[in-house]
């Protein structure tokens, strides 16, 4: 068109005065067009809000240059996404509501126009691509966390949702139909070809191929309870795991997996209940050509933490439901201090005695002593090592309380802080233990041991003033685990552990935690007369 407008009469020089000015122009929209590039190059894509309310904002999921995502050039990333970030504080059904009549549409109206707008100008772009939009839910406790994820699929004018993954939080707080809602259909079928089946699992390829690299994945659909499974599993085969997996993934699996996957040398299991979408637990297994197959690594899923938790306390301590603390390791005897039954206490207790005199033993227990007064440990030479748990936990909880302890009241900026009642008392701990010095048999300097900086800084609420000034000293934290660790203490060990669970996650301005703590001060009080 510059040619023919060029040419369009007035003889040579005209035509080469205008060739001249068609040059210019093009040579002003080259730099014009790496100015707006350059400027882009700057500019941020996480500055650019795509969609916001007084309780939801969206905005791009990259931290780097405007261009840069759109164009997709996030590095070591495959497939590649629109990535997406939406900050909300809903609940599900403010969610649903919000994202009416679904999240489809939503995507298509509200953030497809904005996304064309803001990238529409960059070199690169492309008009059909995915979206990848990350929710995360705001939390009191943690501030905003990774909820849940959907990918969109957009592709001449039209959006598809192809993928949905809650993580585990949401797992834990969705119910299945709620989930199952979410997860568009050909998500939810895994690849229809069986495998085979032995015994009450049904075995499928989780992915096709399911092979790659030397590494196979398998879905594992059992038919029966969690229990009967394991069950089955123990009666048929043999591993060095606790429940014989390694015996039935090199037995039944590997056979299978070596028919596509010659030269497998890693088995990733996933299990699945029949009619669930979400994976039971994840199991990984290696073979090595002389050790055989082994258990690498175990993932488990909300619910088969909370299950193995409570078959832990049934085969220790028996089991109970009459409070929050019975859900936790150790459950039955945080209960019991709860709900000051001294039956259960006293039966407990001669469980924990015998567990100790077995595995300390009067030489070992004087021994162990010993280390904690050479090193200088203060508390040390305060505490009765004849295996006294109330004390043990009372000084585990007067210091792990001052570094966990939170409530979803957030009555302060710090709501760890709110935590603490009035006449809370700093105590300070920290000391240098003992420098020993030592020497060889010509009377030489040969090293010395300590000067090693123990305690800290903490506080204490004032129920628990007159206890800690009995007990509390620099290892006031750290004795109980010593005594656990040293020792092999498993039932210590998991009472210990569900102590530490319940600073972590109950409410500490509940009644339930302060009459907790009221029949744990009593008790311990007790236990150190």
């Amino acid at each position: 068109m510059g040619l023919a407008f060029c040419s369009s009469g007035g003889g040579d020089l005209k035509l080469n005065e205008c060739k001249a000015l068609q040059y210019c122009f093009s040579a002003i929209l080259i730099v014009f067009g790496l100015f707006t590039n350059a400027a882009l190059a700057q500019e941020k894509a996480v500055d650019h809000v795509l969609y916001q309310t007084d309780k939801l904002k969206i905005m791009p999921d990259d931290n780097g240059s405007l261009q840069s995502w759109c164009t997709l050039q996030r590095k070591h990333e495959f497939p590649k996404y629109v990535r997406l970030r939406a900050e909300h504080k809903l609940s599900p059904a403010e969610r649903a509501t919000l994202f009416t009549p679904n999240y489809e549409t939503f995507v298509e109206q509200k953030l497809i126009p904005v996304i064309e707008n803001i990238c529409g100008q960059v070199t690169g772009f492309q008009t059909n691509y995915d979206i990848r939009l990350e929710m995360m839910n705001w939390s009191p406790k943690f501030g905003y966390q990774n909820w849940d994820f959907f990918i969109f699929r957009y592709r001449d004018g039209q959006v598809t949702r192809y993928e949905y993954k809650p993580y585990s939080q949401a797992k834990a707080s969705m119910p299945a139909e709620a989930i199952l809602a979410l997860t568009p259909q050909p998500q939810l079928d895994r690849v229809n070809r069986l495998l085979g089946n032995i015994g009450p699992f049904n075995l499928y390829p989780h992915h096709d191929p399911f092979c790659y690299s030397g590494f196979a994945h398998i879905d594992a659909v059992f038919n029966t309870s969690v229990k009967n499974r394991d069950e089955w599993v123990t009666a048929n085969y043999e591993g060095k795991d606790k429940i014989g997996f390694e015996g039935f993934v090199a037995k039944e699996i590997l056979p299978l997996v070596r028919k596509s996957c010659k030269r497998a040398s890693a088995i990733q299991v996933h299990f699945y209940k029949e009619g669930s979408l979400a994976a039971w637990e994840r199991m990984t297994f290696h073979l090595a050509p002389r050790a055989g197959m082994s258990l690498k690594a175990h993932h488990m899923s909300q619910k088969a933490k909370e299950y193995a938790t409570l078959r832990i306390n049934e085969r220790v301590f028996g089991t109970c439901t009459s409070s929050p603390y019975c859900s936790m390791l150790g459950g039955v005897y945080l209960d019991a201090i709860y709900r000051n039954d001294t039956a259960v206490l006293k039966r407990i207790d001669q469980q924990l005695e015998e567990e100790y005199a077995r595995s300390a033993g009067t030489p070992a227990l004087k021994q162990f002593t010993s280390y904690l007064l050479q090193a200088g440990i203060p508390g040390a030479n305060k505490t009765d090592f004849r295996l006294r748990l109330p004390v043990f936990l009372a000084g585990k909880y007067i210091y792990n309380y001052s570094l966990w302890a939170t409530t979803p009241t957030k009555l302060t900026g710090d709501r760890t802080a709110a935590c603490f009642r009035k006449g809370t008392k700093l105590y300070d701990t920290r000391v240098t233990t003992e420098v020993l010095d030592y020497e060889d048999l010509y009377g030489n300097y040969a090293g010395s041991v300590g000067g090693i900086q123990l305690g800290t800084k903490y506080r204490v609420n004032p129920e628990f003033h007159a206890l800690c000034d009995k007990i509390c000293g620099a290892a006031i934290g750290e004795i109980a685990d010593f005594m656990d660790s040293y020792f092999g203490l498993e039932k210590t060990g998991l009472i210990l552990a569900g102590l530490e669970t319940a600073i972590r996650e109950l409410d500490c301005q509940s009644d339930m935690v302060k009459k907790f703590e009221k029949h744990l001060i009593m008790l311990a009080d007790k236990a150190y007369r």
